[in-house]
Protein backbone atom coordinates (compact mmCIF):
# COMPACT_ATOMS: atom_id res chain seq x y z
CA UNK A 1 0.00 0.00 0.00
CA UNK A 2 2.29 3.32 -1.41
CA UNK A 3 0.28 6.08 0.54
CA UNK A 4 0.31 4.10 3.72
CA UNK A 5 -3.07 4.69 4.55
CA UNK A 6 -3.83 0.79 5.80
CA UNK A 7 -0.07 1.03 7.68
CA UNK A 8 0.26 -0.31 11.37
CA UNK A 9 3.71 0.09 13.41
CA UNK A 10 3.45 -3.18 15.53
CA UNK A 11 5.77 -3.79 17.93
CA UNK A 12 6.40 -7.16 20.14
CA UNK A 13 9.47 -8.65 21.51
CA UNK A 14 8.14 -11.89 21.52
CA UNK A 15 9.32 -12.81 17.93
CA UNK A 16 6.56 -16.12 17.59
CA UNK A 17 3.90 -13.19 19.10
CA UNK A 18 4.76 -11.04 16.81
CA UNK A 19 5.14 -13.34 13.27
CA UNK A 20 1.65 -14.34 14.20
CA UNK A 21 0.16 -11.42 14.61
CA UNK A 22 2.32 -9.99 11.69
CA UNK A 23 0.79 -12.58 9.33
CA UNK A 24 -2.44 -12.33 10.52
CA UNK A 25 -3.08 -8.42 9.92
CA UNK A 26 -0.96 -9.19 6.46
CA UNK A 27 -3.48 -11.56 5.61
CA UNK A 28 -6.35 -8.93 6.24
CA UNK A 29 -4.79 -6.18 4.31
CA UNK A 30 -2.55 -4.42 6.43
CA UNK A 31 0.90 -2.97 5.34
CA UNK A 32 2.93 -4.40 8.77
CA UNK A 33 6.26 -2.63 10.20
CA UNK A 34 7.51 -4.66 12.39
CA UNK A 35 9.63 -4.01 15.59
CA UNK A 36 11.17 -6.64 18.38
CA UNK A 37 11.02 -2.77 20.48
CA UNK A 38 10.08 -0.07 21.24
CA UNK A 39 13.24 1.49 20.62
CA UNK A 40 13.36 -0.38 17.30
CA UNK A 41 10.00 0.58 16.53
CA UNK A 42 10.85 4.75 17.43
CA UNK A 43 14.49 3.78 15.10
CA UNK A 44 12.11 2.77 11.97
CA UNK A 45 9.98 6.04 12.25
CA UNK A 46 13.27 8.23 12.61
CA UNK A 47 14.67 6.49 9.60
CA UNK A 48 11.80 7.22 7.79
CA UNK A 49 10.45 10.93 8.49
CA UNK A 50 7.68 10.61 6.37
CA UNK A 51 6.05 7.66 6.89
CA UNK A 52 1.88 7.36 7.31
CA UNK A 53 0.69 5.26 9.97
CA UNK A 54 -2.95 4.26 10.22
CA UNK A 55 -2.08 2.64 14.04
CA UNK A 56 0.48 1.55 16.61
CA UNK A 57 -0.19 -2.05 17.97
CA UNK A 58 2.45 -2.96 20.73
CA UNK A 59 2.71 -5.24 23.75
CA UNK A 60 2.84 -3.12 26.89
CA UNK A 61 5.98 -5.35 28.78
CA UNK A 62 8.94 -5.33 26.78
CA UNK A 63 12.61 -5.06 27.49
CA UNK A 64 13.12 -1.44 27.55
CA UNK A 65 10.69 1.20 26.65
CA UNK A 66 7.24 -0.22 27.60
CA UNK A 67 4.50 -0.22 25.37
CA UNK A 68 2.48 2.67 26.90
CA UNK A 69 5.93 4.96 26.23
CA UNK A 70 5.80 4.08 22.78
CA UNK A 71 2.51 5.09 22.43
CA UNK A 72 3.36 8.50 23.84
CA UNK A 73 6.14 8.81 21.90
CA UNK A 74 4.67 7.59 18.34
CA UNK A 75 2.08 10.17 19.00
CA UNK A 76 3.91 12.68 19.83
CA UNK A 77 4.75 12.57 15.96
CA UNK A 78 1.06 11.33 15.16
CA UNK A 79 -1.15 13.32 17.26
CA UNK A 80 -4.68 10.91 18.30
CA UNK A 81 -3.39 7.80 16.11
CA UNK A 82 -5.24 4.93 17.37
CA UNK A 83 -3.33 2.87 19.54
CA UNK A 84 -3.63 -0.93 20.66
CA UNK A 85 -2.10 -2.52 23.36
CA UNK A 86 -1.69 -6.11 24.27
CA UNK A 87 -1.32 -8.12 27.34
CA UNK A 88 -1.39 -11.38 29.31
CA UNK A 89 -2.00 -9.03 32.51
CA UNK A 90 -6.06 -7.45 33.49
CA UNK A 91 -6.25 -4.15 31.47
CA UNK A 92 -6.83 -2.37 34.67
CA UNK A 93 -3.39 -3.66 36.06
CA UNK A 94 -1.44 -2.49 33.03
CA UNK A 95 -2.65 0.34 31.91
CA UNK A 96 -3.55 3.62 34.24
CA UNK A 97 -4.49 7.07 33.29
CA UNK A 98 -4.48 8.90 30.23
CA UNK A 99 -3.12 6.01 28.46
CA UNK A 100 -5.97 4.05 30.19
CA UNK A 101 -9.03 6.50 28.01
CA UNK A 102 -7.35 6.77 24.59
CA UNK A 103 -6.02 3.29 23.29
CA UNK A 104 -7.65 0.34 22.69
CA UNK A 105 -6.75 -3.40 24.97
CA UNK A 106 -6.63 -6.48 23.54
CA UNK A 107 -5.51 -9.44 26.39
CA UNK A 108 -3.19 -11.95 25.43
CA UNK A 109 -4.06 -14.67 24.54
CA UNK A 110 -6.22 -13.49 21.55
CA UNK A 111 -7.37 -15.09 18.38
CA UNK A 112 -5.85 -13.41 14.64
CA UNK A 113 -9.16 -12.59 14.29
CA UNK A 114 -9.85 -10.62 17.44
CA UNK A 115 -6.37 -8.54 16.38
CA UNK A 116 -7.70 -7.88 12.99
CA UNK A 117 -11.42 -7.15 14.41
CA UNK A 118 -9.90 -5.01 17.01
CA UNK A 119 -7.75 -2.98 14.89
CA UNK A 120 -10.64 -2.82 12.50
CA UNK A 121 -12.77 -1.05 15.79
CA UNK A 122 -10.16 1.44 16.64
CA UNK A 123 -9.18 2.50 13.21
CA UNK A 124 -13.15 2.91 12.41
CA UNK A 125 -12.19 0.87 9.00
CA UNK A 126 -12.89 -2.44 7.06
CA UNK A 127 -9.77 -3.80 6.54
CA UNK A 128 -9.85 -6.88 7.19
CA UNK A 129 -13.36 -7.12 7.97
CA UNK A 130 -13.69 -9.36 4.65
CA UNK A 131 -12.75 -12.46 5.71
Amino acid sequence: MADGAQRVLLADDEHAVRRVAARALTHAGWDVLEADSAEAALALLDANPGLTLAAVVSDVVMSGQDGPALVEAVRARYPGLPAILMSGYAEQGVLAGETARSVAFLGKPYTPKALVARLAEATGTLVGQQG
